[in-house]
């Protein structure tokens, strides 16, 4: 599961190593809403880092969008709601 702490404390490369040796990442839909909301240095390096690893990056829904599939069909999220990718369009890097 990635927070802002572990994404500002590692580097796209540390990341890339992570994804090489077989590892998945969850991004909580919350923390994609946070990096698009405001604009600075920082989240604007974390966007281009999970751009380094979108294809082990999966977007998680939102707890509220779980508990009321999981109400509607009575059974877990996890069963039904399947994560989505994650697809980034970056023409250049951060200068």
């Amino acid at each position: 599961m990635l927070d802002k702490s572990f994404l500002d404390g590692n580097n796209a490369a540390s990341l890339r190593y992570s994804t090489e040796k077989g590892w998945l990442f969850a991004l909580p839909e919350v923390l994609m809403y946070e990096h698009f909301r405001k604009e600075d240095n920082r989240r604007t390096a974390n966007m281009f880092k999970l751009h380094a690893i979108e294809d082990s990056v999966f977007i998680l829904p939102g707890i509220g969008e779980m508990f009321r599939a999981e109400g509607e069909n009575l059974k877990p999220a996890t069963t039904f709601m399947p994560a989505k990718r994650i697809a980034f369009i970056v023409e250049q890097g951060p200068s």
